[in-house]
């Protein structure tokens, strides 16, 4: 890391993700320049997922699969009781490293054969915005397997 650099807590990140997204509104209060993180999300995981989803390549199953994994232990980790929830995190957090780099190995490869792959340079390194990421992947398979 450069020394200069800043870390963003997951709180910055997601207030940069929606300055860069949310059009500028003078003399409003910061709260009020920005709509819920729960609005414009989707809207900013909607343009990173279409240019997953539009690929060839046939890795963004993994990626899909590793996503839903993550998804499904987060929610459980949130309905466990506080007793239950030390149990969950290890695994969390191992499927949670397993959708990065699912992330990482499916952009490399993307470029590798000429796609657009900028969703990942975009999608940033902030671990909660890439679990909110992979939440989404999952809402959105599961609304197409209706």
């Amino acid at each position: 890391m450069k020394k200069n650099q800043k870390i963003l807590s997951p709180t910055p990140r997601l207030r940069e993700l929606l300055d860069e997204h949310t059009p500028s509104k003078k003399g409003t209060e910061d709260n009020e320049n920005h709509p819920s993180i729960e609005i414009i999300f989707p809207k900013i995981f909607y343009r990173y997922f279409t240019s997953i989803d539009k690929s060839t390549n046939k890795l963004k199953f993994s990626l899909y699969e590793y996503a839903s994994r993550y998804s499904k232990l987060r929610v459980d980790w949130f309905l466990a009781e506080s007793d239950q929830k030390s149990s969950i995190d290890e695994e969390r957090r191992l499927a949670h490293n397993s959708f990065i780099d699912a992330c990482n190995i499916l952009s490399r490869n993307m470029i590798k054969n000429g796609e657009d792959a900028s969703w990942r340079k975009e999608l940033g390194d902030d671990r909660k915005v890439i679990g909110d990421f992979a939440c989404y992947i999952s809402f959105v398979l599961g609304i197409r397997a209706r």
